[in-house]
């Protein structure tokens, strides 16, 4: 069937478009208006939760305890970091800490690029 211009059908789907559209850009509004006071600050405060412990991770690993557990391991009951291509010893609780402080890394670095490009985004 041919639908010319200013027939009933096409003036129709013309104002059901232009009702979509308008629907559309006033969700749109809704979700950004919620991004940007409850959803932008809690995304702001787990991005900066997530650098302080990447920051943390590095200080606790070179600084406190000479050394990156995830490096290091268990060896006839003595537990070592390694630093440098070396091994350094350690107590058992602070191989353990500094281990699981690390192994944060593998949620908190994808979390804050999440986070900034969502930031970025909205």
């Amino acid at each position: 069937m041919y639908v010319g211009i200013g027939h009933k059908e096409t003036s129709q789907a013309w104002l059901d478009n232009k009702r979509g559209r308008q629907l559309r850009e006033s969700l749109g509004a809704i979700r950004i208006s919620w991004m940007s006071k409850f959803g932008r600050r809690f995304l702001q405060v787990l991005l900066a939760l997530c650098i302080a412990n990447i920051i943390s991770i590095f200080i606790v690993a070179l600084a406190i305890v000479g050394g990156d557990a995830l490096k290091g391991g268990v060896i006839d009951g003595h537990y070592y970091v390694g630093h440098l291509g070396k091994l350094v010893e350690v107590s058992e609780a602070t191989y353990t800490y500094a281990r699981l402080h690390e192994m944060t890394l593998f949620l908190t670095v994808p979390l804050a690029v999440l986070a900034r490009g969502i930031l970025r985004r909205g």
